[in-house]
């Protein structure tokens, strides 16, 4: 079984990720697990949200030092259909009234809710699950000429979703922080690859 953790960044608590390596490698859990560093972007009373470019500058600072103590990495940014969960057609969010959302932004935002479920567990969906179903990234202008689109599909929906219901108004959503640092992210997948490969070939040469 594949555990994948993600550790929320805020300003708050930058140092977070560096702390869970030294955490985890103390357990033992070293390559048991895998992890990487994932960007809060809704603000509330308690954190303040890290731009887009000091979170990209976090997340290589991140990479570099668990490639420098040997960790395995997070798979590189790679083609999709879909940019998360939110976009696909039975992924839903299940609120604590039985309510449902598609993305886990929008839990108990009465305006986003996409259906709920009733006693009988049968779901009943309002109007605006439309929205999720019929998005189209290419029916948006910048982001069908951006050269990103193959690894985005339209980046964060549920902000387009948001604006459209708000505005009527289709917009991109929130592009991912590797428009920023794709080159250093691919840089350090590439050092990565070189010594995965130079271990398979000691172990190969060490079994023969």
């Amino acid at each position: 079984m594949r555990i994948l953790i993600r550790i929320n960044l805020a300003q708050n608590n930058i140092e977070a990720p560096f702390k869970i390596i030294e955490i985890l490698e103390k357990e033992g859990l070293k390559n048991k697990v895998s992890i990487y560093p994932g960007q809060i972007i809704t603000d509330n009373s308690q954190m303040t949200c890290i731009l887009d470019n000091k979170f990209s500058d976090i997340e290589i600072e991140f990479f570099d030092t668990i490639l420098k103590k040997g960790w395995k990495i997070y798979l590189p940014p790679l083609p999709r259909s879909t940019y998360c969960s939110a976009y696909i057609k039975n992924s839903y969010v299940i609120g604590p009234e039985l309510n449902l959302y598609k993305c886990w932004e929008s839990i108990g935002v009465d305006k986003f809710k996409i259906g709920s479920i009733n006693n009988a567990g049968e779901i009943k969906f309002k109007e605006g699950y439309l929205d999720w179903l019929s998005f189209d990234p290419f029916e948006i202008k910048e982001c069908k000429n951006c050269k990103f689109l193959p690894l985005c599909m339209g980046g964060c929906i549920s902000k387009t979703i948001e604006e459209k219901q708000m505005s009527g108004k289709l917009i991109k959503g929130k592009c991912p922080t590797f428009k920023n640092n794709l080159l250093s992210k691919l840089e350090i997948y590439y050092k990565y690859t070189l010594k995965m490969n130079q271990k398979r070939e000691d172990y190969e040469y060490h079994k023969h």
